[in-house]
């Protein structure tokens, strides 16, 4: 049966078509044609393009512009490529071919010289052009950054940009994200956002006065690199909001933070009052939380191991985990020995107290073998780690501009926990029959 428009049709279920005639159809046709996206617009097959035109970036065939890629100094080499392909794709091509310039003619006794790109940097910029597709490392970033700068390939800068972002905020969890902080190229690189994100970590085994000298140094890099008029305070204001200043003694923030004038009021008046009260009520942005291991337990580590490593000198934090505290049977244990400054260090601990019955006894002794006569200067601090509340409830002792020699090689406190305080199942020191000894040492 052939149907025609303007005439009623019955359908087998029995439901009746209305009758349509041409000017609706049309409508019907447009408004079809709207939902699927087919209204003026041109149907493609993509779906082996980038591929296809990687193929042709392998291929030695059809190649028709030259470059020398690399100084002269180092190792150069010669790299061909489609004049066409980079044409359509790079308007630094595009305008190099078309407005007349004396590279428009090159050959391989004529190549066009690329003395400060490296041959596996180009090779890389190349493929990108060709496909879209770039393969980014560590290695290569930085000047994949340069490439593309020289080059005018926004899209490349930017994929650059984004992995070193990741790079670093990913780094927190890997404990490297302190050499990406020492690599100024990195941390000029980073944005604000991205900053900030990695300085909200909870996992930084960094200090916060290093966090806040590259913040800073941050700042200033910025300001350099885009010749700007603001100042350092402005350029960090919304960053320096991330800095754990109440973590930061105040000494530290008097004599180094204070005379910059660069740090909000309200930030370092929260720091001094939370130092003079421990209340964290008033602290905002989780300025109070300790960070890394220094904040937490780690019940996968054995023996002592390091929690953090200062940027100063030799200056690093331990922790020495005893598992079955109550089985231990002798007067004194020793942790497993400890490298620093050049000097080889142990904690001793006497469960039951070096001379009283009352408190355990815990020092730092200094190794000397051999009856050498070695001798070592150094700050440092004991503390008994508190499992529940370690920022607060851990008890410590701390020594300063100390003389480690033959005849005084331990030092330490006779009387640093109380055992009936010790042993209350309630104190958080004891959990699980395991207790946690820091010991943080800084050569002088």
């Amino acid at each position: 049966m052939v149907h025609q428009l303007g005439s009623a049709v019955d359908e087998p279920n029995g439901v009746e078509t209305p009758n349509l005639d041409d000017s609706d159809l049309n409508i019907s046709q447009n408004y079809g044609d709207q939902i699927f996206g087919l209204v003026g617009t041109d149907l493609q097959d993509t779906s082996t393009l980038s591929t296809d035109f990687e193929q042709l970036y392998q291929m030695e065939h059809f190649r028709d512009v030259f470059f020398l890629v690399g100084s002269e100094h180092h190792d150069q080499e010669l790299i061909s490529a489609h004049k066409c392909v980079l044409a359509a794709r790079c308007p630094y091509f595009r305008n190099m071919f078309t407005l007349g310039f004396r590279e428009s003619n090159s050959s391989e006794e004529n190549p066009i010289k690329k003395p400060n790109v490296l041959p596996n940097v180009f090779k890389e910029v190349l493929r990108f052009i060709y496909c879209g597709k770039v393969q980014i490392s560590a290695a290569n970033v930085v000047p994949l950054i340069d490439a593309a700068g020289e080059l005018e390939l926004p899209l490349l800068k930017k994929l650059c940009l984004r992995f070193i972002e990741v790079i670093i905020i990913y780094s927190v969890a890997l404990d490297h994200v302190d050499e990406c902080f020492e690599n100024d190229t990195f941390l000029t690189l980073l944005s604000e956002d991205s900053l900030i994100e990695v300085l909200q970590s909870d996992y930084l085994n960094l200090k916060e006065e290093y966090l806040f000298e590259k913040v800073v140094s941050w700042g200033m890099i910025r300001i350099d690199r885009k010749d700007s008029t603001l100042s350092v305070r402005d350029i960090i204001k919304n960053v320096v909001d991330f800095i754990r200043f109440p973590l930061i003694k105040p000494e530290y923030l008097l004599n180094s933070v204070e005379p910059l004038d660069i740090v909000p009021h309200e930030l370092l008046f929260e720091a001094y009052k939370y130092y003079s009260t421990n209340e964290t009520s008033f602290v905002k942005n989780r300025r109070a939380v300790l960070r890394g291991d220094e904040g937490r337990i780690n019940p996968n580590r054995k023996g002592i191991y390091v929690v953090q490593v200062f940027k100063q000198n030799a200056h690093a934090h331990y922790r020495w985990r005893i598992p079955n505290y109550s089985k231990i049977s002798k007067k004194h244990v020793s942790s497993p020995l400890i490298q620093i400054g050049g000097h080889t260090w142990k904690v001793v601990l006497y469960p039951l107290g070096d001379s009283f019955n009352t408190h355990i006894s815990v020092f730092l002794s200094l190794v000397i073998e051999n009856n050498n006569q070695s001798s070592a200067y150094c700050d440092f601090t004991l503390r008994v780690v508190n499992q529940k509340d370690m920022q607060n409830l851990s008890v410590e002792h701390e020594c300063f501009n100390e003389h480690f020699q033959k005849d005084s090689a331990s030092l330490g406190r006779q009387q640093l926990l109380a055992l009936e305080r010790l042993n209350d199942p309630q104190s958080g020191f004891l959990v699980d029959n395991t207790l946690y000894i820091d010991v943080i040492i800084k050569m002088l």
